[in-house]
């Protein structure tokens, strides 16, 4: 890694990631194509495991901030998120609306 990036990669198995990496799109980076999800794809996956009933809260709490930073990055995507977590997200966001 360059001293000095902010590139974070996090390589996980599991089934319920299948349809992520399957609308991922294949980029270079650092002179290798990796599957990279989208912003909304990954919106979605944090979504879905915070809904998860028998999710840890600790989780479920760290879901509900990165689902914070993404619309914080992209905030196009607050309309995409499910109903029921947007009063769980929303003091985490910088500028709720």
């Amino acid at each position: 890694m360059t001293p000095g990036s902010k590139l974070q990669v996090q390589v996980r198995r599991g089934a319920e990631l299948f349809p992520l990496v399957d609308r991922a799109s294949l980029l270079e980076v650092l002179g290798m194509r990796l599957p990279i999800a989208s912003p909304a794809g990954l919106l979605q996956a944090k979504a879905a495991a915070a809904l998860e009933p028998a999710r840890r809260p600790s989780k479920r709490g760290k879901d509900l901030l990165d689902i914070a930073r993404l619309i914080g990055a992209s905030p196009g995507l607050r309309s995409q998120l499910p109903a029921e977590l947007l009063p769980l997200v929303e003091p985490f966001l910088d500028h709720p609306e």
